[in-house]
């Protein structure tokens, strides 16, 4: 794999989250083998109680519940690599994706705000308690609100997170587009929705910053996340484009259709300092 520019995958989560597999050296192995200067692990760090099955790590081969200690035992294990690897020309960084939702506890939160936490996702994987990766939940959340209404009431969700200052990017925008049922998904690709800038403007406004995710080929897309139309939208509102994500959930997964997504990028990041 050949890249134009210097790249890093800045969404990854190795097996300290509970539905991954590879370890962090596994990991920085593959990053190095496929020529990365940098990696973000961004494990997943879930707390809604309502789900409690998912608010666990895995520490030392084991599931243990999502707290303080174990989100310190992997920001260790990340700095532990950082000191092997940078003399091996890869620089590795520690960052959390955290699940978000509008009860997020405000006190734990200031965990991330320690300068060992370099780069800290918001994920808005639900809306109305419905999953949106799991596709029958997707389906009842199609089934239960017209397009253009679960759309806003995601937004709502976006526009929150702008709010939280911990945030430095929001992961995969337009993330309901992965379990869309086929017949909606033209309708959940539409970007000229009055809510949609509005949340943009929000997201710029707040200093807040988008990846470009290539997961959605994973997910049988055939446009990562966000679309290209909403791509440009975000450009326009003054949205940093911060990093390209594989959001990798095994090691074969890093950087997945980077040598294609690394144009994008750097083409519309070109474009924003010709325009200012």
């Amino acid at each position: 794999m050949g890249f134009c520019f210097p790249q890093t995958d800045a969404h990854v989560h190795p097996d300290f989250s509970i539905d991954s597999k590879g370890s962090i050296e596994e990991y920085c192995h593959k990053a190095l083998s496929i020529g990365l200067h940098e990696i973000i692990f961004t494990t997943h760090v879930d707390t809604n109680k309502k789900y409690p099955g998912e608010c666990e790590m895995v520490v030392d081969g084991q599931r243990v519940p999502t707290n303080i200690d174990a989100v310190k035992r992997y920001a260790e294990a990340v700095t532990e690599a950082r000191q092997k690897y940078y003399e091996l020309g890869l620089m590795v960084k520690c960052g959390v994706e955290i699940d978000f939702y509008p009860e997020l506890d405000q006190t734990f939160l200031k965990l991330f705000e320690d300068s060992v936490f370099e780069y800290v996702l918001a994920g808005v994987h639900r809306v109305d308690d419905f999953d949106l990766s799991n596709k029958q939940e997707a389906g009842e959340l199609y089934a239960k609100y017209p397009v253009p209404v679960l759309l806003e009431k995601y937004y709502d969700l976006v526009k929150l997170v702008t709010t939280y200052k911990v945030f430095d990017c929001i992961a995969h925008l337009d993330y309901y587009r992965r379990c869309a049922p086929m017949e909606k998904l033209a309708e959940a690709m539409r970007v000229d929705y009055d809510f949609i800038p509005e949340s943009l403007q929000m997201i710029a406004d707040n200093a807040m910053a988008i990846e470009v995710n290539t997961s959605a080929l994973r997910h049988g897309h055939s446009e990562y996340y966000p679309s290209m139309a909403l791509l440009n939208l975000a450009r326009k509102a003054g949205v940093l484009i911060r990093h390209l994500g594989s959001d990798a959930h095994c090691p074969e997964q890093l950087a997945l259709d980077f040598e294609n997504a690394e144009i994008i990028v750097y083409e519309t990041n070109i474009a924003d300092m010709d325009e200012g």
